[in-house]
């Protein structure tokens, strides 16, 4: 009952939607893949505009921030936005990473290291390595919720009027919850758990 009445229910959660399909004509599957591609080419042009931080464009596309910063690091394609990269701006950076002994890490961080294969390195360089609640959650959600017996792929809409069906091997999506378990074990072995604070 709570599910084919999720909608009425729960009418602001986005998680579930219902619609009437009829088994000869799509044209309703196929409309709401149109639309969802629209809003995702508005959202993501926002990224690139310098519009909207990350961690907005993730929520409003309907993904996790660590799902995001993975994407954005896993295709070379696409620019990774995080600072000007001006010399004096790269300067200071430097001198601040010279003189902490504490780094606090979040997800576009711990995604980016982990793919560099650099992750292991902080406990190296920094006495202590701290991450929020929130972000060890929400690695420890993402690798949760990759089943390679579930999971056989996903339709998406990449231009209008296509179509295109991408199958995912359980082999690939093995390799990825493989990653975000090996950023949470990191954490949970080699960081310090500390409340996000106001500076």
């Amino acid at each position: 009952d709570c599910l084919s009445h999720f909608n009425e229910r729960f009418p602001t959660h986005a998680g579930l939607s219902r619609m009437e399909v009829n088994a000869t004509d799509p044209t309703n599957i196929v409309m709401m893949l149109e639309a969802q591609r629209a809003r995702s080419e508005k959202v993501l042009e926002m990224y690139r505009s310098v519009s909207l931080p990350a961690c907005t464009i993730a929520r409003l596309l309907g993904r996790s921030d660590v799902e995001l910063f993975r994407a954005l690091v896993s295709d070379p394609s696409v620019r990774v936005i995080s600072s000007a990269g001006s010399g004096s701006e790269l300067q200071q950076e430097l001198q601040r990473v010279s003189a902490a002994s504490a780094v606090l890490v979040e997800s576009s961080a711990l995604v980016t290291l982990e793919s560099l294969g650099l992750l292991s390195k902080l406990r190296q360089r920094f006495l202590s390595v701290q991450v929020t609640q929130q972000t060890l959650d929400a690695i420890a959600e993402t690798a949760m919720n990759i089943n390679s017996e579930k999971q056989t792929g996903h339709i998406f809409s990449d231009s209008p009027g296509h179509i295109q069906l991408v199958e995912h091997s359980a082999s690939e999506l093995n390799t990825e919850r493989e990653f975000y378990e090996r950023i949470e074990r990191f954490l949970r072995s080699s960081a310090e758990l500390i409340a996000p604070g106001a500076g």
